[in-house]
Parts: structure tokens; C-alpha cells; sequence
């Protein structure tokens, strides 16, 4: 509640008042940019996202000053990745040697190699 200076009448305050005053006044601001960032990263990666805002209130010298800190925190969704598939090999050196291949290394190799086309003209089949 607040009262009127010049005619005395209480009025109700408005709740989001004190935040326009956050930050030096910047508060408005650095959060409808925030919001718009996850707005815009919620579009892009159809996954959602959040915008969490806490205020710290604390008493400060006498018992009618309160300090308030806000604190915006934003997480975006990311786009997911794709995996990859790898195989794990020993090194020689036990657990500390072990790597990531691409190729299985238990699967032999095969000899392939390319050969001449033996292209013979068809024959009919009997009976015709």
C-alpha cells in the first residue's frame, strides 16, 4: 500500500513497481532481452527452455531498508547432436592405452580388389 501525498488516500501498489526500479533501472531491459533470446532458441530447436529469475531480499541498517538483488538465470535448449558409433581397442598399455576406433578391430580385412568385366552377350533361352 501506499499513500497518496497530495490527497492522503491509500492506494494499492503495483506489485512489478519496484522491479522497473532493479539494476539502476536496467533490470527491464537486461530481462525482456533474456527472454526474447529463449523465445528465439525455443523457436529454433522446438525444445523448451527456461528463464528463472530469484530475488535476494535482504534487511540492510535500519528495519524499514531492504535491498533487492535479482538474479536472471537463462538456459537455452541446444540442438542435439548426433552420435557416433566408435569401437574400443587396447593400446598395450592396459586401460590407460585404450582408444576409440572407427573400424571394428576384431573384424578381419578382406582381400577386395577390383577385377575386368567378363561380358558375354546373352543366349536365348530354349524353347523359344
Amino acid at each position: 500500500m501506499a499513500t497518496d501525498t497530495q490527497t492522503g488516500e491509500i492506494t494499492e501498489q503495483d506489485p512489478l513497481e519496484p522491479l522497473r526500479h532493479l539494476s539502476a533501472g536496467t533490470f527491464p531491459d537486461d530481462f525482456a532481452e533474456d527472454l526474447a533470446e529463449l523465445i528465439t532458441a525455443v523457436q529454433d530447436t522446438g525444445k523448451s527452455g527456461t528463464l528463472t529469475l530469484v530475488l535476494k531480499v535482504e534487511q540492510k541498517g535500519r528495519y524499514d531498508q531492504i535491498e533487492v538483488t535479482p538474479d536472471i538465470k537463462l538456459k537455452r535448449p541446444r540442438h542435439t547432436l548426433p552420435s557416433s558409433l566408435f569401437y574400443t581397442t587396447d593400446g598395450g598399455d592396459g586401460a590407460s592405452g585404450m582408444r576409440l576406433v572407427r573400424e571394428d578391430p576384431r573384424q578381419t580385412e578382406l582381400d577386395l580388389r577390383t577385377t575386368e568385366a567378363n561380358i558375354r552377350p546373352l543366349r536365348k533361352a530354349s524353347g523359344e
